[in-house]
């Protein structure tokens, strides 16, 4: 069982450490979301959720719904792509 928590403590250290390479390359501000940086966002999204990865591309808006159809959080993730290094 210590086993198990031990390898959860690391897996989410881990998680977190991606979350923050993830924020340092993230802009301030994007009125276009259509951009890498949403791109990386959905790429760790998937990674968190276990998921495969979105890849119809930007263009059509769709990764919003894809995002969005995840859960609650990404779904509040999806409403703050405009501002996508702040912290909620």
């Amino acid at each position: 069982m210590e086993k198990l928590e031990h390898k959860k403590e690391n897996l989410k250290e881990q998680i977190l450490n991606k979350l923050q390479e993830l924020r340092k390359t993230l802009p301030e501000q994007q009125s276009n979301t259509r951009t890498s940086a949403t791109q990386n966002i959905l790429d760790f999204a998937a990674m968190i959720y276990q998921v495969d990865p979105y890849n119809e591309g930007l263009e059509s808006g769709k990764y919003i719904s894809w995002l969005q159809d995840l859960d609650a959080d990404a779904y509040n993730a999806s409403l703050k792509l405009n501002g996508p290094q702040k912290e909620s």
